[in-house]
């Protein structure tokens, strides 16, 4: 399962190095498979970040637990705007993996 999020930040500093205190402020639940940050071709301050979970169970249960405030000083130091932060969870489809 994947979450996706994407936002426009004002400065693509400040959101790497929000998420680098992040990552240092939160331990890795149970079920956390890994997180990946891109940004636009273009348009180096627009971001998705693809968080890796083993199911949508495990990431609802982290997610439950999450910590409100720690999300809130995270979206601050970033530059986000939580109204405009696109999310979205992706579940795997059935249809095969093409590799090179």
């Amino acid at each position: 399962m994947l979450l996706q999020a994407s936002a426009e930040v004002p400065s693509y500093e400040a959101f790497r190095d929000a998420m680098i205190w992040l990552n240092g402020q939160v331990a890795h639940p149970e079920g956390f498979v890994s997180l990946e940050v891109f940004q636009a071709h273009g348009n180096p301050n627009r971001v998705t970040f693809v968080e890796r979970w083993e199911s949508v169970e495990a990431f609802e249960q982290a997610f439950a637990k999450y910590d409100m405030e720690q999300r809130a000083e995270f979206l601050q130091r970033a530059g986000i705007d939580p109204e405009k932060l696109s999310r979205d969870l992706w579940i795997e489809s059935d249809v095969p993996t093409v590799f090179a």
